[in-house]
Parts: C-alpha cells; sequence; structure tokens
C-alpha cells in the first residue's frame, strides 16, 4: 500500500465520499486524532506514543520516503530510534525499490513544500506550480506500475482539505464520534464530533474494476460510518492484520478500502503503464526570496522542535515568520540533518536505541 498525502487537485480519477477531518491536518492522518489543530486542546500535546507508524514498524512494513527538508519528521522524534535508518530521501530509493520489488507493505511518500529553482515544490499549495503536483503523483505512478509488485499494490493519493471549492453535500454531524472526548479550549469547546466537506481521493490497484465510484463504506463498520482521514489507519490496520487496537473511537468507526479490493478474482491487465504529461502552467523560475506561507512557516516550527529551538522565547511566533523561502528551506533541512547526525551519534556512544534524542538550541543554533 502506497500513499501519498497531499493538498487539493482538480482532477481525480475515483471520487469518493471522503470527508475532511474537522478540524483539517496533514500528520492526523496517521494519528486518527482531531485536537491538536484547537492548540492541543485540554494541554494534550502532540500524542505521537499513540502512532500507525508505530505499530506498523513494530512488523516491519512501513518506510517513509521523504524530501530531505520534510518538516513531517518532527513526527518520528519520540519513536524507535530504527526510525532514522528509514527515511530514505525520494529520488535516492524509491524507484530502486519498487525497480526491484523491494518495497516495503506500506510507504508513505511525502511531497516538497518548499518552493526553489533547483527542486520545485510538488505539493500544489498555492502559490506552486500545480503542473510539478500533477508530474509527481505521474512519476509515483509509472514507477509502480513497472514494479514486479504492481499486483500486489493499492494506490491511495488523498488531501489534507478541499481548499475552499463549494460542495453541496452536507457536512456529516451525526453520529460521528469524538476520538477521545477531549473537548476545544475556549471559546468554542469544539467536541471533534462532526466531519468536514469531502476532498477528492484516488485509489489505485489492478484489483480495482475500471471506472470504478465510490460514494461511501455501505454501513460498515456501523451504520454511521463514512471515509474520513482515519480511514488510512483503519485500512491499514485491517490489511496487515496489525495485533494493536484502532487508535482511537474515531479509527474504529471509520470505513475502510479494503472491499473494492475484494471483487475482482484477478488482477486486471489493461492499466495504463505510461499516464498522459500534464499541462506546464508556470512561465519562470520559482521565487525563491519570497516569503514563506502561513503553512510553510508552521512546516519551520516543526522543524525548530528537531533542532531545539523550540526552547527559545521566539517560539512559536517568531521563527520562520520573516523568512524567505530560500532560507526556511535551509533552515528545515539543517534540522533534520542535524537530528539525524545527533542520532547516529548517540549510537556510536552505546546510547539505548529506545531513548530520544533532544537537541538544545545551545548546541544546534548558530549566530
Amino acid at each position: 500500500m502506497v500513499l501519498i498525502p497531499t493538498s487539493v487537485r482538480s482532477v481525480v480519477r475515483l471520487r469518493a465520499g471522503f470527508h475532511a477531518a474537522q478540524p483539517p491536518l496533514r500528520p492526523l492522518r496517521h494519528l486518527a486524532r482531531r485536537h491538536l489543530q484547537c492548540g492541543g486542546a485540554a494541554g494534550q500535546g502532540l500524542p505521537t506514543a499513540h502512532h500507525l507508524r508505530g505499530s506498523c514498524r513494530r512488523r516491519n512494513i512501513l518506510r517513509n520516503i521523504l524530501p530531505e527538508h520534510s518538516g513531517d519528521a518532527v513526527l518520528q522524534r519520540p519513536e524507535e530510534a530504527q526510525v532514522r535508518r528509514k527515511l530514505p530521501p525520494y529520488g535516492v530509493s524509491f524507484k530502486k525499490d519498487a525497480k526491484n520489488g523491494k518495497l516495503p507493505g506500506y510507504v508513505v511518500v511525502e511531497q516538497r513544500y518548499m518552493d526553489s529553482k533547483v527542486e520545485p515544490a510538488n505539493d500544489d499549495h498555492p502559490s506552486h506550480d500545480v503542473y510539478q503536483g500533477q508530474m509527481f503523483v505521474k512519476e509515483v505512478y509509472e514507477t509502480l506500475r513497472g514494479s514486479p509488485q504492481w499486483n500486489e499494490t493499492l494506490l491511495v493519493i488523498t488531501y489534507d482539505e478541499h481548499g475552499g471549492f463549494y460542495d453541496h453535500v452536507p457536512t456529516p454531524n451525526h453520529g460521528v464520534p469524538s476520538p477521545d472526548g477531549i473537548v476545544g479550549p475556549d471559546p468554542f469547546f469544539f467536541k471533534f464530533d462532526r466531519l468536514g466537506v469531502r476532498v477528492p481521493t484516488i485509489v489505485i490497484s489492478p484489483w480495482i474494476q475500471k471506472a470504478t465510484v465510490v460514494h461511501g463504506p455501505n454501513v460498515s463498520p456501523s451504520p454511521t460510518s463514512e471515509y474520513e482521514h482515519s480511514s488510512i489507519p483503519a485500512t491499514v490496520r485491517k490489511i496487515f492484520n496489525l495485533s494493536s487496537p484502532p487508535l482511537t473511537k474515531r479509527e474504529a468507526w471509520a470505513g475502510t478500502f479494503d472491499g473494492i479490493l475484494q471483487i475482482l478474482k484477478q488482477p486486471r491487465t489493461d492499466c495504463p503503464e505510461i499516464l498522459p504529461t500534464p499541462v506546464k502552467i508556470r512561465q519562470g523560475d520559482a521565487n525563491e526570496e519570497a516569503t514563506v506561507s502561513e503553512f510553510q512557516q508552521e512546516l519551520i516550527q516543526l522543524a525548530a522542535v528537531l533542532k531545539g529551538d523550540d526552547l527559545l522565547t521566539s517560539y512559536p511566533g517568531k521563527i520562520g515568520k520573516n523568512m524567505s523561502v530560500r532560507e526556511g528551506k535551509e533552515y528545515m533541512e539543517s534540522a533534520v540533518k542535524s537530528f539525524f547526525e545527533a542520532g547516529f551519534a548517540a549510537k556510536k556512544l552505546g546510547v539505548d536505541e529506545q531513548q530520544i534524542v533532544k537537541m538544545r538550541p545551545s548546541l544546534s543554533t548558530r549566530p
């Protein structure tokens, strides 16, 4: 199973009744939780100890394929140290492993979120070139299609939110369980008991009938169940028969994708090997001196946790606020590199691999 979590695109091959979490947040696809968006509701913070990746790694079926400067690596910090050996750069390992039939059971492929002339962003966030994002999907699909593991592949391409587009379907607000009973802070006291608008989701496999459109999970596992972001950990848990219980009540409730793979008796042989090349839209190179967006600033703040700069008084409000895209990219790359180097150094010193590496600004921050 290969997952590409990304931003909204306008063209999909399979449109499911797949709802955004409310509030939406990228990392929650693996946490099956929602309260982090409300500033760590009730002071709960980041529940990284209860993370799908931990369950998958204990079964040795997960690999994260990350761009070198991905802020998503911050979610790995409190987990077992073996993660440092399982974050290979996308450009180095993905194609090679796919070609050799050595991809693990579950792969998460991250995009580039910082736009540069050498490495254009391919996440489709404004104001990035949508062409780059579509080329990224094309590349991942064609890599998997040419792999000897193709007949064992389920490719899921989904989105963190709807991007502001109108949707005529009402957002579900009945029978949606709160993940863990946590209530948001004053003044809204949000109960996390509803879903957001629908988001496009593409599910691709030779085991799926051509031109299939799925509107919902057919009252399973409960009469009110829907496809939503918790469907990802729920599906992974079901397909791989993980022994650990669901992360939250929301995951236990969410619909799973395995049913659409059980219709055909044998894999299709007519899946295209090459996808059409998208039309290039943007003229000129990326503007590396542009000020980072609010989303990019949040990624920089995640990187600051790796670097130890979250201990500074300027965190989180000022870190990354006035950076250019170039500066932000360099900061994130430096943070991830420093964190990994510290982890390897600790291992050489004989530190228990289960120990958490915690950087400090005095050792990692340059003047």
